[in-house]
C-alpha cells in the first residue's frame, strides 16, 4: 500500500505501474485513498503522522461539495467534467470510517448519511447493490436510523428470505453484527453460508463495479475475497455464540424475557393510541431501542439488581418490569424535551412526550409505596430544575456562569439512576442508610464523568450553537484570558490545554465513583458497575494519548 501512494498521500484504483503504462488511466480517488488510509490505520496508527493528516485535510477541503462534507469522489480540478465531480454514498462512508478510527466525527457527514438513509438513496455508482455501502457505513455509524439499515438489508433478500449470493450474505451478516442484531436472528443466514461453500472456499461474486469496456459492464471480485468475508462472518458468529454460552443460557433467557416484556408493554401502550400518535411514538421507540445496543435503558434496573448479594425473590419480576417501563417512558419524554431545549424540537412530537411522561407517572402511581413515588417525583423536579438552570445561564457565550456546579451535570440525567435507588428502598435500604448513600454517590460521579466526556466530544458543535457546557465555559474563559478568538485558535487551545483539564476532571470523578463502589458491601458483583465508569476513564486516557498527535498535526497543517 505504501509503495502505491503518491507524494500527496492519495491512491488510484489501478496500480502505479498500470497508470504509468496508461492502462485504464483514472485520476486518484477518495475511495481508494481512504480505504488505503483505513487499512494502514488498522495495521499501525503511527503511520498516519500529523504530516499525513495535513495532506488528508487538504484533500478533503479541496473536494468538499460544501464545507464539512459530503465530499466528491475524484481528485480533479474544479473545471473538470461533471462525471468526475460526483458525490457518492459509499465513498463518503469510507471517508467517515477512516476518520472514526481517529476519533473524528464530521457533523455534516452524519447529516448526509441520515438524509440519504431516510430517502433510501444509498446506491453507489461503484458498487453493485446497497449491501456494500451499508456495510461500509455500519462500521462506525451510531445515528438514529440503525433500524432503517436493518430493514433495507432485509429487503435485499429474495421473497423466500434468501440472499442473492454468499458475498452479499456475508457482508449483510457483518453489517447486522455491527448494528447489534443478535445471533438467534441470523441462523438461516449462517446456514446459507455453510450450504454455499465449495470444499474450502466460496465462488467469486461482484464486489465492486469495474470500468466498462466496449459498452459492457464488468464487476471485480474473486473467490478469495468472497471466502474471506464468509469466514469473517462465521468467525464473528461463533465468537458471539461462545460469549453467549459463557454468560449462561439461563441468565440470557431471563434477561431476554424481561426485555421482551418491558419493550412489549410499552409498545402495546402506544399501539392503543390514535393512528398518528401510534405511528410517531412507535418510530421513536424503535429508534431508541435500536441505538441502545446494550439494552441498558429497559434493563438497567434488572441488571443493577443482579449485582446485589440477595435472594432474587425479594423483588418480584413485575416490579423490575415496571421500573424498566418507567425508564423507557422517561427516556422518550426527555429526549423530545431536550431537542426543544436545544432549539431543534419537532412540534409534532411534543404530544408524544406528554403521553410518555403521563404513562411513566401512571406506572409510578401503581407502586403501593409512598417513598418510591416520592423518589420518582423528586427526580422529575431535579431534572426540570437542572434544565431550567441551563436555559437561564448557559445560552449566551458572552455571559458565562461564574460557577458551573458539577452536580448540575448529574442532575440533568438523574432520572436514569432512580430505578436502582428504588430497588434499594424496596429492600428496606432507606435514604438515611450508608449503603444508599454509597450507591447514590457512585451514580452521581458516574453521570458527571459521562457528561464531561460527552461535552468534550461535542465542544465545537455546542460552541457554534452557543450552548455553554462546562467544557465550552472552560475553553471560552481561557480564550478570553489569552485573547484567542478565531476558530482555529480555539481548536489549538482546546487540544493544547483544555482537554487535559477535562480529562483530569473525568479521572477525578471516576476515582470518587470507584471509592463509593468499594465502600458498598451490598454490591457483591461489582463488574457491571465498574465497567460503566471504566469506559469513561479509558476515553480520557485515549484523548490524552491523541493530544500530542493532534497538536503536532495542527502545527504541521498551519505550516503547510
Amino acid at each position: 500500500l505504501l509503495s502505491q501512494r503518491n507524494d500527496r498521500w492519495s491512491w488510484n484504483y489501478v496500480t502505479r505501474e498500470e497508470k504509468d503504462a496508461k492502462v485504464n488511466t483514472f485520476p486518484d480517488d477518495l475511495d481508494a485513498t481512504f480505504c488505503s488510509l483505513a487499512a494502514l490505520s488498522n495495521f499501525d496508527k503511527s503511520i498516519i503522522t500529523p504530516e499525513v493528516f495535513a495532506h488528508v485535510v487538504d484533500m478533503l477541503t479541496m473536494n468538499e461539495k460544501k464545507e464539512g462534507g459530503p465530499y466528491r469522489t475524484w481528485l480533479v480540478g474544479k473545471k473538470s467534467a461533471p462525471v468526475w465531480r460526483d458525490v457518492d454514498f459509499a465513498v463518503n462512508a469510507n471517508i467517515a470510517y477512516f476518520l472514526s478510527l481517529h476519533d473524528i466525527t464530521v457533523p455534516n457527514l452524519t447529516k448526509y448519511f441520515d438524509r440519504q438513509l431516510k430517502t433510501g438513496s444509498v446506491i453507489s455508482s461503484y458498487y453493485p447493490s446497497c449491501v456494500q455501502p451499508l456495510y461500509f457505513l455500519s462500521r462506525f455509524y451510531n445515528g438514529k436510523l440503525k433500524e432503517k439499515i436493518v430493514h433495507m438489508l432485509h429487503n435485499e433478500r429474495t421473497k423466500g428470505g434468501q440472499w442473492k449470493n454468499p458475498l452479499d450474505a456475508a457482508m449483510g451478516i457483518l453489517t447486522f453484527f455491527h448494528l447489534g442484531v443478535e445471533n438467534n436472528n441470523l441462523k438461516k443466514d449462517i446456514a446459507y453460508l455453510l450450504q454455499t461453500r465449495k470444499k474450502d472456499s466460496w465462488d467469486a461474486y461482484g464486489f465492486c463495479i469495474d470500468p466498462s469496456r466496449d459498452g459492457k459492464k464488468y464487476f471485480a471480485g474473486s473467490s478469495a475475497l468472497t471466502t474471506v468475508f464468509c469466514l469473517r462472518a462465521l468467525y464473528e458468529y461463533q465468537k458471539r455464540q461462545k460469549i453467549y454460552e459463557e454468560h449462561g443460557t439461563n441468565n440470557k433467557k431471563e434477561e431476554k424475557k424481561y426485555y421482551d416484556e418491558i419493550v412489549g408493554s410499552v409498545s402495546v401502550f402506544f399501539s392503543n393510541k390514535d393512528r398518528l400518535t401510534k405511528k410517531h411514538s412507535l418510530h421513536i421507540l424503535d429508534t431508541i431501542i435500536a441505538r441502545d445496543t446494550k439494552k441498558h435503558i429497559p434493563l438497567f434496573p434488572y441488571l443493577f439488581y443482579q449485582t446485589l448479594g440477595i435472594e432474587k425473590e425479594k423483588i418480584p419480576p413485575l416490579v423490575l418490569e415496571k421500573l424498566g417501563m418507567i425508564n423507557i417512558f422517561g427516556w422518550i419524554a426527555y429526549t423530545i424535551y431536550d431537542d426543544f431545549l436545544d432549539g431543534e424540537g419537532n412540534p409534532v412530537l411534543l404530544s408524544i412526550a406528554t403521553f410518555s411522561l403521563r404513562a411513566a407517572i401512571d406506572v409510578i402511581s401503581s407502586f403501593d409505596n409512598k417513598e418510591i413515588q416520592q423518589l420518582f417525583f423528586s427526580a422529575f423536579d431535579i431534572v426540570d430544575a437542572a434544565n431550567a438552570w441551563e436555559i437561564t445561564h448557559c445560552r449566551d457565550r458572552y455571559h458565562i456562569p461564574k460557577r458551573f456546579p458539577s452536580v448540575k451535570l448529574a442532575e440533568k440525567s438523574f432520572g436514569h439512576i432512580v430505578g436502582p435507588l428504588a430497588i434499594l428502598i424496596l429492600l428496606g435500604i432507606t435514604k438515611e442508610n450508608k449503603e444508599y448513600q454509597y450507591i447514590k454517590t457512585f451514580f452521581i460521579h458516574f453521570l458527571i464523568a459521562k457528561q464531561l466526556n460527552d461535552d468534550a466530544h461535542d465542544v465545537f458543535v455546542d460552541l457554534k450553537k452557543e450552548q455553554i457546557t462546562p467544557v465550552v465555559a472552560l475553553l471560552l474563559k481561557k480564550a478570553s484570558e489569552k485573547k484567542k478568538q478565531t476558530f482555529s485558535a480555539l481548536r489549538q487551545l482546546f487540544w493544547g490545554e483544555v482537554i487535559e483539564e477535562v480529562c483530569h476532571l473525568i479521572y477525578d470523578h471516576v476515582k470518587k465513583a470507584r471509592r463509593a463502589l468499594q465502600q458498598s458491601s451490598i454490591i457483591q458483583d461489582k463488574t457491571y458497575l465498574e465497567e460503566m465508569v471504566a469506559v469513561y476513564e479509558q476515553a480520557a486516557t485515549t484523548a490524552l494519548e491523541e493530544r500530542n498527535k493532534t497538536r503536532a498535526f495542527l502545527k504541521s497543517y498551519h505550516n503547510k
